[in-house]
Formats: C-alpha cells, structure tokens, sequence
C-alpha cells in the first residue's frame, strides 16, 4: 500500500522536529546551562516521537527498520556535540585509576591518597565524597577505554556501542514476536535515550543491551547465551540480580541436561572479574548501601509518602516491602506454572522497581525502554516524557544554592503517569485470574453484510486471502442466499450478525480464533498467517487487533487513522474496521460477543479488558472512506458524542448499556 502525501509530511516534520531540538541541545555549552530551555526540548522531542510513531509510512520489514535506524543514527550524531553527564567524568576518572596502579573501592574521590592523580575531569566529577558504587566488570571496560582514549568521546563512544547493540536485539525481537516495526521508534527516537546515551554518555546502555540479551537468547532456548548475557549485566549494574531467580526457575523447567552447566557458566563468569578487587569489595558494597540508604531524589511514590508526612526511613521500608512483595508474587507465579513469559515478567519487575525506588535519574527508565517497544505502555511513557522536568534541578542550583527538584516539579513529573497506571491497574485482579488456552493454529473469519444482491458477489468476498472459509452473515430481511457459508441473523443490526456468526463458529470444532472482517476492508498479503505467528507469541492476551489506512488519505483522515491508532496501541479499545481477532476461550469467557445493534466493537473491547490487554499487530488493513467524504466535522463530533455518552451509560451497567445501544438503532433507522 502506497504511502499518502499527508502520512509523509507528518513524519517528515516529526523527524525535522527531532533534529532540530537535537541540535539546539547540542549548542549548549555545559549540563548546567539552560536548564528551562532543556526542559522544553525534551518535552517537544517526546511529543514529536508520538508523532512519528502514529504517523510512520506504510512500510514492512527491511524498508520499515531501514526508516527508523537511519533518522536514530542521525540525531545520534547531532548530539555528538553535545556536554556530556558529570556522571562520565566520574567515570573516566575513576576508571583510570585501575591503569595507574590503584584501585577505585579504596576510598572516595576526596581521599588525601588520590591526590597525586587529580585532573581537570576529577575538578568536573559529581559526589566526589562517595564510594564508588559500580560493580568490577563496569569499572574493567570503562578503565580498558580509557586507557586507550582518555577522553570523554571515548565514553560516548562505548555508551552508544550499546545503544545501538539494543536497537539491533529489539530488532530481532519485534520480527520474531511479529509486532509493529514502528513500536522501533519509543526507543529509536525516544528523547530519554537519545539524551541519555548520545548526549551525556551514561553507561546504562551497556546495562540495556546485556539485558535484552539475556531475554532474547532464552526466547531462543540459547541458555547458556542468557546465563552468560546475565552474568555480564550483573557485572555492569547490580540492579540486574533481580532477573537472576526468575532464569533460574525457567532453566530448571528445561530439559535436565541444560540445568547446571548454564548455572556453572554464571557463575565463573559473574566471579571472574572480582579478582583484582577481592580484597576491596566491602568497600563497594558499603558505597551501594550509602547510596541507596541515604539519598533520595526524583521518586514519585517516595514523595507522595514524605507529603503524607512519613518519615524518609518509614517510606524507604514500605516501598522495599512493596517491591519484594511484588517480586514474590511474580516468583511464585513463575514457579507454579502460571507465568511463563520472562519478557513480560522482566518489564513488571523493572516497574516495580522504578516506582519503589527512592533515587530516579531520568536515564534509570531507559532500563525498561527496550521492554516498552514490544509491548507499548502509555502510563510509562508519560512517565519517561515526565522526566523532562529533572533538567530543573540546574535551575534550581543556580537560583536556590542546592541542586535538585522542588515538590511541585516532582508531582509535575510523576503525576499523570501515576493516575494512568491507577486506571489502568483497575483490572489486575481480574486479569491475574484469567487463563486461556494455548490454541492458535485454526482462525474463522466472520463478514457481516448490510446485503448480498446475487450469489456472483460470494466468489469476489471469498477468493480473497484468507477468507475462503469465512462465515458470511446477513440480516434476517435480505433475501436468502442458499450457500454453506451464508447464514442469517435473528435480529437487526451490525452487532446481532457478529454475535450469530461467532455462535456458528463456536459450534465448529476448528476456530481457535475468530475474526471479526468487515466487508468494505481489504488485508495484506499473508496476513492470516502472520497473525497466527503473533499469537503464538502473547498467550496472555485474550484479543488482537489490526491496523486501518484510508486509500490516498489526506490531512483528515489521516487525523482519524492516528487517533484510531493511539486507541488501538494504548487504549485497548477497537473499532469494528479493525479486523478484532478474538481467541475462543476468552469469546467463551465473556459469554459470547455481545449481541447488541450498535456500539458491539466499544462493548467487547471493555469486556476484554477486563481479561488482558487486546495488543495491537499492525498489517494495517485498506478500509473504505466513503463514510467519512462528506460532513467530516460533523461526523467526527458525531462518533466522539456516541462515544462518550456510551461510556458514561456503560458506567451504570451493562445492561443500561445494552439499552442505549437499542434506542440508537431505532433512533438512527426512524431517520
């Protein structure tokens, strides 16, 4: 499908948008200048990567990752100019001492001891009074670095080796998950990361990168390759032991033969890089726990218990018992059978861990980035986009004397995230309970049809790909068409012809999946085969759904296709053009799809919801625009009314609900 004119110049203009601000914040001259004028930056950057996400050509595969890894390159390097972190010199100061003939754990950076090797980077260093509190296998790589380049361009150049080592495993997984490439563009074009590790050289890449690693190698059953990637993360940021029991049950659910040589592999390569520090790393351990134990910044949650007037030791206990409550549960659903995704339980302990965490650097959330683009989460991308407010902290030093947030910006940049995850957390108990069968190799579709004028019309609706077994379905005034696959609803209206089809299709013993395909649609090539391979890949989403393009669509509607899209993507909520794709056990679950005239697409994707999240494939879909040609303005508010006043029936109940839906049809066929 050709991409329209309009789709190109948003995305043109999103990428535009992006470099633009790339090269502002690289005229910076230090990260303690213009600290307001960063704020707004990263707050346009991350507006105009939604933009560039709902608005990405109409592109597949190769082509697809070819136009979101070249823009990624290129605003990587226009920040190359950019001030790097106090954090890097830190780095490559303390770095250099292992090559110098010292060692970093010895004593903080102010000892007496050190002075000999003071330098212009230990004069720009941050918390020079501090233990060091990076692991040996962090502190080898940073120090071989240095030793070869003692620059800060050459920890730039490490940051970003493990940049776009992730942008190549994130790759790799999107294809073999088949999801959406332009989910490529919240950690392509995410301004978190592209600050974070093209700008000020932070070496959490290197942390991102070995842990992806480690999920993609046993997506694979490559454990030895997990263990390994494990090991290796652990060594560059010892936030990554959280994983450690969670691949250990999973090991030790696989063949017998792989159980202890991966464990051994570990192990050997977990100590090995301690040995020049054997003697040192209490020191090291005591800087974590000073760090850790006594500091708190930017923690929405840790703010929100010191506003309702706990004290800072009281708060750090709760949110270490929320996030070890959280951790039990999630292991003790691992080691029983119900959790067997490592991805999704890896994205929810990093969650956990971000929340309850009293310390927040914007570039902590690039950890769970990675996670966000197989699976896209809008709670925690706003979020990320939130944390456009820490650059303040340097406002705040220069006006006030004392670096850091006021509490206002810490709510400002916490508090829509936080309600959105509230919202969305409504359905956790629900969702925790349902269970669906692993059935995903037999998909019926059902078209419904306002009419069929003459059986020559079957050949045209069934020779299309993947419709040959489908259930075609009309309302009961048309006139009787005798064929196998035709069948006729009891009642009047779109909703009424759905739920009789996927009734027949639920008397079949085949359907392990339904699909709900409107008439006036077109699909892709193959299509039903790559939704096949997708739900093989998401067992605890009960519905999918595809995506929707307009033919040669202009300004408007490509407003609809990317409103249509972010509701689909974030919201879970599909209309009926969208090719809904239900699995049968969740179908049986809800008690069969709702048998209502009008508003059938809005009600069983709330009653879905509740059950898992409907995910979002792509292979967007060619779909009439007839309806929309004339009164766009009019339409539109049309659509949204109906929107709103359903939800706000459905709120008293579903059988209000069902009602409003009848009064609709009536009032719309009297018209």
């Amino acid at each position: 499908m050709p991409t329209p004119l309009a789709r190109r110049i948003a995305f043109g203009l999103s990428l535009l948008t992006l470099a633009g601000c790339c090269l502002l914040w690289s005229q910076t001259l230090s990260i303690q200048s213009a600290p307001v004028l960063r704020c707004t930056l990263f707050a346009v950057m991350g507006l105009a990567m939604f933009g560039a996400a709902l608005s990405f050509p109409n592109l597949q595969g190769r082509r697809a990752y070819l136009w979101l890894l070249l823009p990624a390159a290129l605003l990587r390097l226009l920040l190359w100019p950019a001030p790097a972190s106090d954090d890097a010199h830190r780095y490559l100061w303390e770095s250099s001492l292992l090559w110098k003939g010292s060692n970093p754990y010895l004593a903080p950076a102010s000892d007496p001891r050190f002075e000999p090797f003071h330098d212009h980077h230990w004069e720009q260093m941050n918390h020079r009074d501090r233990l060091t509190a990076y692991p040996p296998g962090m502190q080898l790589i940073m120090s071989a670095t240095s030793w070869l380049w003692y620059d800060l361009r050459s920890l730039k150049l490490l940051s970003l080796l493990g940049d776009f080592w992730t942008l190549t495993i994130l790759v790799l997984l999107l294809e073999r998950l088949h999801r959406p490439p332009r989910w490529l563009v919240f950690y392509a074009l995410n301004p978190l990361v592209l600050i974070s590790f093209a700008a000020e050289a932070h070496h959490d890449s290197l942390l991102t990168a070995t842990l992806l690693t480690t999920l993609w190698a046993w997506q694979r059953n490559h454990l030895k390759s997990a263990w390994l990637a494990l090991a290796c993360a652990i060594q560059l940021k010892l936030v990554a032991l959280f994983l450690f029991p969670f691949l250990l049950i999973q090991s030790f659910r696989s063949s017998p033969s792989h159980r202890f040589p991966p464990l051994s592999l570990f192990l050997l390569a977990l100590f090995f890089p301690c040995l020049p520090f054997l003697t040192s790393l209490p020191q090291l351990v005591h800087g974590l726990a000073t760090f850790g134990g006594t500091t708190a910044f930017n923690s929405g949650l840790f703010e929100t218990l010191r506003i309702l007037g706990l004290s800072d030791g009281l708060s750090r206990s709760i949110l270490s018992g929320a996030f070890l409550l959280t951790a039990g549960i999630l292991g003790y659903q691992t080691l029983i059978g119900t959790r067997t995704d490592l991805l999704r339980t890896a994205s929810l302990l990093l969650s956990a861990l971000l929340l309850c965490s009293p310390i927040i650097h914007f570039w902590y959330f690039t950890w769970l980035l990675p996670l966000l683009v197989l699976r896209p989460n809008l709670p925690w991308l706003l979020l990320g986009l939130g944390q456009s407010v820490y650059f303040y902290s340097w406002h705040q030093e220069l006006s006030a004397g004392w670096w850091g947030l006021p509490r206002g910006w810490v709510i400002l940049a916490w508090l829509p995230g936080l309600l959105a995850l509230l919202w969305e957390a409504r359905h956790s108990f629900s969702r925790a309970r349902a269970r669906f069968t692993a059935g995903h190799d037999c998909l019926i579709p059902i078209i419904p049809l306002r009419h069929l004028d003459s059986p020559q019309q079957l050949p045209q609706l069934l020779e299309r790909d993947g419709l040959s077994h489908a259930l075609l379905i009309l309302p009961p005034d048309n006139t009787d068409h005798p064929h196998p696959q035709v069948h006729h609803a009891p009642a009047l209206g779109r909703g009424h012809q759905i739920a009789h089809g996927c009734e027949q299709a639920l008397h079949q013993a085949c359907p392990d999946l339904v699909a709900i395909v409107h008439a006036d649609t077109s699909g892709t090539t193959h299509w039903m085969k790559n939704v096949l391979a997708a739900v093989a890949q998401a067992p605890d989403c009960p519905a999918f759904c595809l995506g929707q393009r307009f033919p040669n669509a202009g300004p408007h509607l490509l407003f609809i296709e990317m409103l249509n899209e972010f509701r689909a993507t974030f919201g879970g909520s599909v209309f009926g053009d969208q090719t809904l794709i239900l699995r049968r056990s969740a179908l049986e679950k809800i008690g069969g799809f709702p048998s209502q005239p009008l508003m059938e697409d809005v009600e069983v994707s709330i009653r879905l919801k509740e059950l898992g999240p409907i995910l979002y494939l792509g292979q967007e879909w060619e779909v009439s625009a007839e309806k929309w040609k004339n009164r766009f303005q009019r339409r539109f508010f049309q659509v949204l009314s109906l929107l709103i006043r359903y939800h706000w029936v459905r709120r008293k109940s579903p059988a209000a609900a069902a009602q409003f839906s009848r009064n609709l049809f009536r009032e719309y066929y009297r018209s």
